[in-house]
């Protein structure tokens, strides 16, 4: 799930809204709501489910999780595109909702802001979101175990995968795209614009 478009057209409030519980909450929360519902009516194999939080910010990477540390620009395999020492959360499914919306909100929180012409808190990084779906036996909470739920239409492309399978989630709120050099409000901004913008 991406959003994208101008700076200041509202694609941070879209994805995350009001960080405080409540219906001005945003996609994100309201993704993971409904993803819990259809993994709690779907039933089945165990599953647990991993979070991580990531910012891109003046081409460098964050670790939104951890104090905004920085990150290696190194893959952690060669397998997947994540960076080397990314935090990488864990809950079981039952914990899902209270888990991930607390984590969104810690990560959300964390962002690189400014203020611009268009937006007094305007978002100056992309911001990804990564939720990993660890299938597992009954007895086995290990991410990447066998099987899947078979009863959701949401999940069937999971069936038959084999041990050491995920399902991965991305949301993304992408920085607003800028004109360079029209909108900056200073030298900083100007070099965040040509970050966004590349």
């Amino acid at each position: 799930l991406i959003v994208y478009g101008q700076t200041g057209s509202g694609k941070t409030h879209t994805m995350f809204g009001s960080l405080e519980p409540g219906p001005e909450q945003g996609l994100a929360f309201r993704a993971v709501d409904m993803l819990a519902g259809l993994l709690e009516q779907a039933g089945g194999r165990r599953l647990s489910v991993d979070f991580s939080f990531l910012e891109v910010y003046n081409d460098e990477l964050y670790d939104l999780l951890d104090g905004s540390k920085r990150l290696p620009k190194q893959r952690s395999t060669e397998k997947h595109v994540v960076p080397m020492g990314l935090t990488r959360r864990h809950c079981e499914a039952d914990q899902m909702q209270k888990q991930v919306h607390a984590w969104l909100r810690e990560g959300a929180a964390t962002r690189t802001v400014g203020k611009t012409v268009f937006n007094p808190r305007s978002s100056r990084s992309h911001g990804i979101v990564l939720l990993h779906l660890c299938w597992g036996a009954a007895d086995d909470g290990a991410c990447g175990a066998t099987g899947g739920l078979s009863r959701s239409r949401l999940l069937s492309t999971t069936k038959g995968m084999g041990r050491g399978s995920e399902t991965r989630i991305y949301l993304v709120d992408l920085a607003g795209s800028e004109r360079a050099g029209l909108y900056a409000m200073d030298q900083e901004q100007l070099k965040e614009g040509e970050a966004i913008n590349l």
